[in-house]
């Protein structure tokens, strides 16, 4: 994750990978955006958006856009989903 922080903007850039499971089920591996679309609902933060999209690796990028300032509690819950999670 990637993240850009403005004055009244932050985006978030996720790169998500293709994995293949056991059954040759296809599926890209972006558990750390919902765990970020989760975090963003929890905070009532409702003014995002969301871009998804294929870079030339044949992976998913995704490109959340939050359109306002985030509170200080959603930087420390985030670095703690972050270390715990990653």
């Amino acid at each position: 994750m990637m993240i850009f922080e403005f004055d009244k903007q932050t985006n978030f850039e996720f790169v998500c990978d293709l994995v293949i499971d056991n059954n040759l089920i296809a599926n890209f591996e972006d558990s750390n955006v919902t765990k970020l679309t989760e975090l963003l609902k929890e905070h009532n933060i409702t003014n995002w958006q969301c871009t998804i999209g294929m870079n030339e690796k044949c992976q998913r990028t995704v490109k959340i856009e939050v359109h306002e300032k985030l509170p200080r509690l959603f930087h420390y819950d985030l670095t703690t989903v972050m270390l715990k999670y990653n």
